[in-house]
């Protein structure tokens, strides 16, 4: 994680195609294909692709050489120049196939080359080195000189993932990843499997979709009520999330010691003799001059190779029309057309993260519309109705503290313990009297997930709390349907037209025409 905090001018740094051969096609930040050929200046946000049996250079600012292989998928996130340092900042992320990375000089203190796969992020400032997404699950970089500085990819970090996450917790995530590091140097090649690190990120998402739950029925009782709540309550039930908030911290900690980065071994290997690393060798800087200026570069593509590309074609018209749909505001419509276009092409990120961002604005909708008063009109029943401007009376501050009531459900041959100030016992279903304060209930039973509820006892008030306590399983399979919503746990059987998955929740049978992607990330 980068933060720039100062007032200094940056620019886009220089990036254009210095050589091209067989199919090369261009997505601009549009996701338009635009017309390929040498000189062609490529900008932020920008997609190529490579298709088999072809070759694509790149040449960003005058330093640093790129060359793309056969069915490569790579997208420039970040190409900034800082005018005053002279630092040149680039991010490139490899969705697909291998790339070869020479840099002729050591970049100034400023300047930084990343280069993210699926499973790693690598970080250079002068050296050369190959990356490759192999197809046998495997992220590879091999060093021919210089060295690499590796960590694991973590999306919450470093991928859209459309989930909002505090930013304390995404700070402290930040420098756990940035402390484990591996850094190999001239003749090692590092090795991550991609599904292992998939295992790796859903354990941590596991962990912090579970407290942010928690998190979020806090913060929505202290908004809702805190006119209601005293100052005690309201200290103690903002300790308590700060206390959920380090043992998240915690829990993600233990997971990434349990698949720590550094504790993995470099091979050793003879990089001079990789044929990626021989052709990049020979690149040589190309001067502005010796570089074709394109002729309108933003120009849609009518050449051939596009036309007669049926796949590519269908690809750019369903993100076309799912972008008018974005516009519209039919977010339902457009997100069935980027999961369609998704399924076209997989790897192209630009659906998934449209798709993402639309399930964010359709929860968003949702809970403004919670919190919307009827209107005028409805035939919604009131509740003994209070002039809006006659507030109701607060309580005497000398009067002694009521309690308040619990009314707890949970499943037959499950225990409950509840903690909170001056109280820890185990407690059985039904209603009983609670002094004010916060409270964490924590419902167990064999075989079932362990739950955590986090209450806040008014005096006076009666709180009603159902538990429905999930089956333990373990996650090995993920199925995404159309609409953005996904079941995880594991397949137990499947044919041409169903998919059954158990969950916590129970199996599942799901229609193969709704599924939008299957991830398997167990053993």
């Amino acid at each position: 994680v980068i933060i720039c905090c100062s007032a200094q001018k940056k620019n886009i740094c220089s990036a254009k195609i210095t050589a091209l051969s067989g199919q090369i096609i261009v997505f601009n930040e549009k996701n338009s294909v635009v017309r390929s050929k040498i000189g062609m200046r490529i900008l932020p946000s920008y997609t190529i692709v490579v298709r088999d049996k072809s070759r694509c250079a790149l040449q960003i600012g005058s330093t640093k050489a790129v060359l793309l292989y056969g069915n490569t998928i790579v997208r420039a996130m970040s190409l900034i120049y800082d005018e005053k340092t002279m630092a040149e900042q680039t991010y490139l992320n490899l969705k697909k196939g291998k790339i070869s990375v020479k840099i002729f000089r050591l970049m100034e203190k400023n300047g930084f080359f990343l280069v993210k796969t699926p499973a790693v992020i690598a970080g250079v400032r002068g050296t050369e080195f190959c990356a490759e997404t192999a197809a046998g699950g495997d992220d590879i970089i091999s060093v021919a000189s210089g060295s690499v500085k590796i960590r694991r990819n973590i999306k919450i970090l470093d991928d859209e993932t459309g989930k909002a996450v505090a930013r304390p917790l995404l700070n402290a995530i930040s420098n756990i990843a940035e402390n484990d590091f591996i850094q190999i140097t001239v003749d090692q090649q590092f090795t991550v499997n991609r599904r292992q690190n998939e295992k790796f990120n859903q354990a941590i998402e596991n962990v912090i979709e579970k407290n942010s739950e928690r998190m979020d029925k806090i913060e929505t009782a202290l908004n809702s009520r805190k006119d209601s709540l005293s100052p005690e309550i309201i200290k103690k039930a903002e300790e308590t999330l700060v206390r959920i908030t380090g043992e998240t911290l915690a829990s993600v900690t233990a997971e990434q010691q349990k698949e720590k980065i550094s504790s993995l071994t470099p091979v050793k290997i003879n990089a001079a003799e990789l044929p990626e690393i021989m052709e990049i060798r020979n690149y040589k800087i190309h001067t502005e001059e010796k570089i074709q200026k394109p002729a309108d570069e933003n120009k849609p593509a009518a050449s051939p190779v596009l036309q007669s590309d049926d796949k590519m074609e269908k690809y750019t018209a369903l993100v076309q029309e799912a972008d008018r749909l974005f516009e519209s505001r039919k977010f339902t419509e457009s997100r069935k057309e980027y999961a369609r276009a998704a399924a076209v092409i997989p790897e192209m990120d630009y659906p998934a993260g449209r798709i993402a961002e639309i399930n964010r604005l359709l929860t968003q909708k949702k809970s403004e519309e919670k919190k919307q008063p009827s209107r005028p009109g409805t035939t919604l029943p009131q509740k003994s109705p209070v002039p809006e401007t006659v507030p109701p009376p607060a309580p005497p501050a000398d009067l002694p503290k009521k309690p308040g009531m619990l009314n707890l459900e949970f499943d037959t041959g499950a225990e409950a313990l509840i903690t909170g100030p001056g109280l820890k016992e185990k407690i059985s279903t039904g209603t009983r009297e609670i002094p004010p304060g916060v409270y964490t209930l924590e419902i167990s039973a064999p075989g079932y997930e362990t739950q955590f509820e986090d209450i806040i006892i008014a005096g006076g008030e009666t709180v009603n709390k159902t538990v429905k306590l999930k089956k333990k399983i373990t996650v090995e399979d993920i199925v995404i349907l159309l609409d953005g919503s996904e079941f995880k746990g594991k397949i137990i059987s499947q044919n041409e037209n169903y998919i059954i998955i158990d969950t916590a929740d129970g199996q599942k049978n799901i229609q193969r025409s709704g599924i939008f992607e299957i991830r398997f990330i167990g053993k």
